[in-house]
């Protein structure tokens, strides 16, 4: 095969999904660990200040939407009524960015109920987008099984000198044959 074709990709990945655990290991993970890296950050949301996010390699947004309603439940449980969220979705290839727009856009009423959500699409590299992002800075910067699709020694640090915010979380998801696993880490100023 020698361009990308989306369809077949779908077809595989949903059927990797069928006969699988990881997607759920990687939930259950973040479920057990994000509401702790949240409050690492020590945030407060606002509309004129939301929490930000960035996300590389988000894929059709799948394990993002997770994400959302678990920083959207966590916020809620605060007393933050309602939660605001921008989110930035980074990934290189149109049709995964599609289908992502499409799962924003059909957000389940439950999510929208607790959080205020605005997403912006780029249709571009982590390189490119770091090239292009003009200074802004994140609470939450995150891979999930897409940092091998970067330079990681080139890209973690860029992530903490240029993208996160004063008291921003990095983390990444990824899987070997054993187990999921997540690196996480706080910048420190």
């Amino acid at each position: 095969m020698s361009s990308f074709d989306f369809n077949w990709y779908r077809k595989c990945f949903e059927g990797f999904n069928r006969n699988s655990t990881e997607r759920s290991a990687v939930i259950n993970c973040l479920k057990e660990k994000l509401p702790s890296m949240l409050e690492r950050i020590g945030k407060s949301t606002k509309e004129e200040d939301p929490f930000r996010i960035l996300t590389i390699g988000g894929g059709m947004g799948q394990i993002d939407m997770e994400i959302l309603h678990i920083i959207a439940a966590f916020f809620k449980q605060k007393g933050h009524d309602p939660v605001y969220i921008a989110s930035t979705a980074v990934d290189p290839n149109g049709s995964m960015l599609g289908e992502y727009k499409k799962a924003v856009k059909n957000l389940p009423s439950s999510l929208l109920s607790q959080a205020s959500i605005k997403v912006d699409f780029q249709q571009k590299t982590f390189e490119e987008y770091v090239k292009s992002c003009d200074g802004a800075k994140y609470d939450l910067v995150y891979f999930i099984h897409s940092i091998h699709y970067t330079d990681p020694d080139a890209s973690i640090p860029l992530c903490y000198g240029e993208l996160l915010a004063s008291q921003g979380v990095f983390f990444s998801v990824t899987a070997s044959t054993d187990n999921t696993f997540i690196h996480t880490d706080n910048k420190v100023n």
